[in-house]
């Protein structure tokens, strides 16, 4: 890894992502410099499987709102970043090929903590990350 990594981080909008957001800032602000690129998947198929058959799948409207909201996180955070939403139905998948097209070096993500037999139902996007990605990963557990 070049010592001004090229990042991505992505970002849920939950506590855990802005604890993962925090440490890559603090990374790139250590090393003097790098990039950071906030991606956030929408999963169209997250609403039908959570029981809500009256969802409306998402649009370009909900990436537009989901932006927006990603440049808001990173003008909160007072560094410039690249901002991404996009909809995906595989959230690790669609993370991977988004950190394959930045080129980066590093992937930041939160984990959720969940136990063994919730990944084994659920699944687990920062598993698949872990064991999928090209480069390193950090992940930085949430406060439950």
């Amino acid at each position: 890894m070049k010592m001004k990594p090229n990042i991505l981080v992505p970002f849920d909008f939950s506590l855990h992502a802005e604890r993962a957001l925090a440490w890559a800032v603090d990374l790139c602000r250590a090393v003097g410099g790098g990039s950071i690129r906030l991606v956030h998947i929408i999963d169209p198929v997250a609403p039908v499987a959570a029981g809500r058959g009256d969802a409306v799948p998402p649009d370009a409207r909900d990436l537009a709102r989901a932006e927006a909201s990603l440049s808001d996180v990173a003008a909160r955070v007072g560094m410039p970043m690249a901002v991404e939403a996009r909809i995906e139905p595989h959230t690790g998948a669609a993370i991977l090929e988004a950190g394959a097209r930045a080129k980066s070096d590093l992937i930041v993500m939160s984990t959720h903590g969940r136990g063994v037999m919730k990944r084994l139902v659920l699944g687990s996007v920062a598993d698949h990350v872990v064991r999928h990605a090209k480069c390193p990963v950090v992940t930085i557990r949430g406060v439950e």
